[in-house]
């Protein structure tokens, strides 16, 4: 009986596998993101995942077509005359769904993850294709937070000389950069451009240059005139490093023990360092203009700085320090005073490209400036806006090094009365730890969603056989066909709850989900020892 049994299992998974394979590239093949001599290959890959779906069935197939077989030839009554048990009679049903139950096991945790992740770098590799479909259809190639749109486009049949495998040609190109939320940041124009594909170690990047461009920033409002732009390059291939479907078991424990470094984690964490590191910078201002009346800020570079006198911090403007009076500001040159200004106040935003170290600009109201290297103090004009400066005796170094445990108690510090630290700041602040946190249980949810949905789903082989053979035996006198289709009905219904079941874990109902889940694993089970006992008693 094993031997028949594993016979029909192997000739039924490698049928259903091929056609679940090829029914897998119909998607790529139909969008044009596969290239037509990438088919095959990418077939042979999605037969590993698929057996995730093909061993379950054809095993319950092969149970019901062999024991159905056995119980109409009167085999099992034989054997039971002879004193054989059912039980004993169904053990090599039970040895192959226990074997069935390990390689699941295997197969999920471990293979299918890889062949999922190849298959991804399989539609990276044809780069070059993605591009050119999606220009031929009018839409825009969507890579992370970068949108791309072009007119028309088309390979360049001389490779250039930069290390770049192709490159396109495009007309009426278009690009934006989009924020987290997912708003358009920046967004450049050109009539022409350039799209150099490289390939490496980190997969598939694409490099955009503009020629007589337009760059547009919408925090600012401002439009910029260049003779070349080039936007952030954009990267091709598994859209993260990290993506759950493509992590084995392992990588997906480590992600749970080590949440706050996960990269998806990352982005989010360092916002929270930025709002620590600008409330730091904030106190370091007040703390240097109560002690000692003044505050330099110094530009990226060193020699030009711009000393602030006479000014107190007032929530997020620096205001002259006694009424009727202004605030002076220094303009100095390798620390020479070259011009000054007298202002009402000083306003300090941060500056908005600035991610790591804190800096500030540096906006004048109404500024009275002159200029300090002539006797006559001739009068000057001042800049309406200084950007990126950063206050000279303060550091935000030890703000990077940080560990996760001692960001809540720091942005619970900045909460306090005497923490001179405006209340933009502060929310800023609190915003973005609860973002960490939130962010961290998604993480956290969606790599245990996949481990439920692996072992529900490894579970259902052994249980689906074991259906398929009981009902085989209880039925004999029906057609092998008909039982099949009553074991697939359930087995059906137990993928679409495993599915669903993961589904609802994400959306963070985490015990509804579970339940879910498994939910069509016990109906398997339960349909199966009644059909068992009803078999043993007939």
């Amino acid at each position: 009986m094993t031997a028949e049994l594993l016979r029909v299992l192997l000739f039924t998974t490698t049928i259903i596998v091929v056609v679940v394979a090829f029914g897998a590239a119909i998607k790529p093949l139909a969008d044009s993101s596969l290239g037509s001599g990438s088919v095959v290959k990418y077939v042979a890959l999605a037969m590993i995942p698929m057996l995730q779906f093909a061993l379950p069935f054809s095993a319950g197939f092969a149970a019901t077509l062999v024991l159905h077989r056995f119980a109409a030839d009167n085999e099992l009554v034989a054997m039971s005359t002879n004193g054989l048990r059912y039980r004993t009679i169904f053990v090599p049903v039970f040895a192959v769904g226990f074997a069935l139950l390990i390689g699941m096991f295997i197969l999920l945790h471990t293979i299918v993850p890889r062949f999922w992740g190849r298959m991804q770098d399989l539609l990276a590799k044809d780069a070059t294709t993605i591009f050119m479909s999606a220009v031929s259809r009018g839409e825009a190639l969507e890579v992370g937070q970068v949108s791309i749109y072009a007119d028309t486009a088309m390979i360049d049949p001389v490779p250039p000389d930069n290390g770049a495998e192709q490159r396109l040609l495009l007309q009426g190109v278009a690009a934006i950069q989009k924020n987290g939320a997912g708003q358009p940041v920046s967004e450049f124009t050109s009539e022409f451009a350039t799209v150099d594909v490289h390939r490496g170690r980190e997969g598939v990047i694409m490099k955009l240059a503009m020629s007589n461009g337009s760059g547009f920033n919408a925090a600012e409002g401002t439009v910029v005139f260049v003779p070349t732009a080039q936007p952030q390059a954009v990267q091709l291939g598994r859209a993260l490093e990290a993506d759950a479907k493509s992590m084995t078991y392992f990588e997906l424990q480590g992600v749970r023990n080590d949440l706050p470094n996960h990269i998806e984690v990352q982005p989010v964490r360092q916002s929270v360092l930025l709002s620590l590191t600008r409330a730091q910078v904030w106190q370091c201002i007040a703390r240097e203009l109560e002690t000692s009346g003044k505050i330099e800020l110094v530009e990226e570079g060193g020699r030009r700085s711009y000393q602030i006198q006479g000014a107190t911090l007032v929530n997020d403007t620096l205001q002259p320090r006694s009424p009727n009076t202004t605030v002076r500001i220094v303009e100095l040159d390798r620390a020479k005073p070259i011009r000054e200004a007298l202002c009402s106040q000083v306003v300090m935003p941060f500056d908005s490209e600035d991610s790591s170290a804190g800096r500030v600009d540096l906006i004048a109201t109404a500024p009275i400036a002159k200029d300090l290297l002539r006797s006559q103090g001739l009068s000057s004009r001042w800049p309406a806006r200084i950007r990126g400066l950063s206050a000279a005796p303060c550091s935000t170094s030890n703000i990077a090094d940080l560990e996760f445990a001692q960001l809540a108690p720091k942005v619970g510090q900045l909460a306090q009365l005497d923490s001179n630290v405006p209340k933009t700041i502060q929310g800023a602040s609190s915003s973005a730890l609860a973002n960490l946190l939130k962010k961290m249980n998604e993480v956290n949810v969606d790599a245990f969603s996949h481990l439920c949905q692996r072992a529900a789903l490894a579970w259902s082989a052994p249980l689906i056989i074991l259906l398929g053979a009981s009902l085989a035996a209880w039925k004999r006198n029906s057609l092998p066909l008909t039982m099949y289709l009553i074991a697939f009905i359930p087995g059906i219904l137990n993928i679409v709850m495993i599915a669903g079941g993961q589904q609802v874990i994400r959306a963070e109902s985490l015990v509804w989900g579970v339940i879910i889940s498994w939910t069509g694993n016990a109906i398997l089970l339960l349909c199966s020892m009644y059909a068992f006992r009803q078999m043993a008693r007939n």
